[in-house]
C-alpha cells in the first residue's frame, strides 16, 4: 500500500467514524413515573413530534441550536430555533397544566407536565418535550 493510500483510507475511515458519531440518536430521558415535575424546573431539550411523527435528539447535537425552555413559574422563555425567542407569563391551570402566554399576543401555548416530561403543544400535532436536568 502506498503512502497515498494510507493516508485516503484513513480520511475516509475517520469520515465515516464521524458521519456515525454524529447521527446517533440520543436515548429519549422521559419518565412518567418519576414524581411530577414542577414547571420552575431545570429543564433540558429530550425530542419534539411534528405531524405525529417523532423527531429525535441527535448526540452531535450543538447545544445553540437546540430548543430551550426556561420558567420561574410565573414567567417562561422558550426557543426553539436559534434567534427565535418567545417570552411571556405562566398560568397554572391546575397541577401539571399550564397556558403560557406570549407578551404582546393574545395568544398562548398548552403545557402539560407528566413525571419529568414537560411538553410544550406547538401546533395541532407538533410538541417539544423537555425533560428536568
Amino acid at each position: 500500500m502506498t503512502k497515498g493510500s494510507k493516508t485516503a483510507l484513513v480520511l475516509v475511515l475517520s469520515l465515516v467514524l464521524m458521519l456515525g458519531v454524529v447521527s446517533c440518536v440520543v436515548k429519549s430521558k422521559v419518565d412518567e413515573n418519576a414524581p411530577l415535575a414542577s414547571i420552575d424546573s431545570e429543564w433540558s431539550y429530550d425530542h419534539a413530534t411534528k405531524d405525529g411523527g417523532n423527531v429525535p435528539r441527535y448526540l452531535g447535537d450543538k447545544d445553540e441550536e437546540i430548543p430551550h425552555f426556561w420558567s420561574d413559574g410565573e414567567n417562561y422563555r422558550f426557543n426553539i430555533t436559534p434567534g427565535k425567542e418567545y417570552t411571556g407569563t405562566v398560568e397554572c391551570v391546575k397541577e401539571g397544566s399550564y397556558k403560557l402566554y406570549r407578551d404582546g399576543k393574545e395568544m398562548y401555548i398548552n403545557a402539560t407536565i407528566s413525571g419529568n416530561a414537560l411538553t410544550l403543544h406547538v401546533g395541532k400535532n407538533n410538541t417539544v418535550v423537555f425533560v428536568t436536568k
